[in-house]
């Protein structure tokens, strides 16, 4: 097995591992000593199959993400993309 593949099946066990024990079975003070995954309730809210289309005002430039969440090459960093300030 390639060792990066490794590190990543095992950090991904452990991760596994933490979240289940934080959510199922540690208790919480602040739920009454309660694990979150006891206080869990799916949501009765429909949702659509696919998000709608984001529209913004014609004086808003739009600045593209990538799935991974960096920025576009456009966007610059410390641009308005960042701080809201035109470029």
């Amino acid at each position: 097995m390639d060792l990066s593949l490794r590190g990543h099946l095992a950090s991904a066990a452990a991760t596994n591992t933490l979240r289940k024990e934080y959510n199922q079975e540690r208790p919480h003070e602040v739920l009454g000593m309660e694990a979150p995954a006891s206080w869990y309730r799916p949501s009765n809210r429909a949702y659509p199959a696919r998000t709608p289309e984001m529209s913004y005002p014609d004086h808003m430039r739009v600045r593209r993400m990538r799935s991974d969440g960096v920025g576009a090459a456009d966007a610059g960093v410390g641009g308005a993309a960042v701080t809201g300030l035109p470029k």
